[in-house]
């Protein structure tokens, strides 16, 4: 049995990213979380990552301060949602069963990843080796890497690296619960398939749990089976 929770829905996750990208400054920040942009978070960032923060990527940073901007990277988007990023403020770190990890962890911790690029459903973490971000639908997909400077939505064919994706442990796919629900409708002898599609609309948590339960003892107590 997984260890880790059920935080949100797709669909949940979607307005939580969509709100970052429609509402929010956003800029590249190397270990990033969401914090506001400071003098204090930029310097304590080139502190534990000196590497990547040279003087010109400070200096470029430096210039946002005062300005309500807020930094991420690519992992760290998405983990601070599940952490509890919201309006501004940051959640707790390495909390909700979701690990500090990076891209690559991510990834790994996916179930039914797939190489198949063309059959990937919405908030789905996409990846290729060092980055990951969350595929919105219809070709799209929601990042933030070093060359946006932000969080932006993109064209999937925009990084033309994606070579894989999966769905995150933390998230319940609303989408495929209802394609179940919709395929044991023709089993039920003497029903309307499409008025039982039409009631089956709803959001669920899985692909068979207490709510869809719940939901298919509804339907079949109105049909009186």
């Amino acid at each position: 049995m997984s260890s880790y929770r059920k935080l949100m829905t797709d669909q949940q996750v979607k307005e939580k990213v969509l709100d970052i990208v429609n509402n929010f400054n956003t800029c590249y920040l190397y270990g990033g979380a969401g914090q506001l942009i400071t003098d204090a978070v930029i310097d304590q960032k080139a502190k534990q990552f000196p590497s990547w923060y040279t003087q010109a990527r400070i200096s470029e940073r430096k210039k946002l301060v005062g300005k309500q901007y807020y930094g991420f990277d690519c992992s760290n988007l998405l983990k601070s949602i599940l952490w509890g990023w919201s309006n501004g403020k940051q959640g707790v770190y390495n909390s909700n069963t979701v690990p500090d990890t990076n891209a690559n962890g991510l990834i790994n911790l996916c179930e039914n990843v797939s190489t198949d690029m063309t059959d990937i459903k919405p908030m789905e973490l996409i990846w290729f080796s060092g980055h990951v971000g969350l595929y919105l639908g219809n070709g799209e997909c929601i990042e933030c890497a070093p060359t946006l400077n932000a969080v932006k939505i993109t064209k999937l064919s925009y990084q033309g690296k994606w070579c894989k994706h999966g769905k995150l442990p933390w998230i319940t796919y609303t989408e495929q619960e209802k394609r179940q629900l919709k395929l044991i409708t023709p089993y039920m002898r003497g029903t309307d398939v499409k008025q039982l599609q039409a009631l089956i609309d709803v959001t669920t948590d899985g692909i068979y749990g207490p709510a869809t339960d719940k939901k298919v003892k509804e339907i079949l107590s109105a049909l009186g089976m």
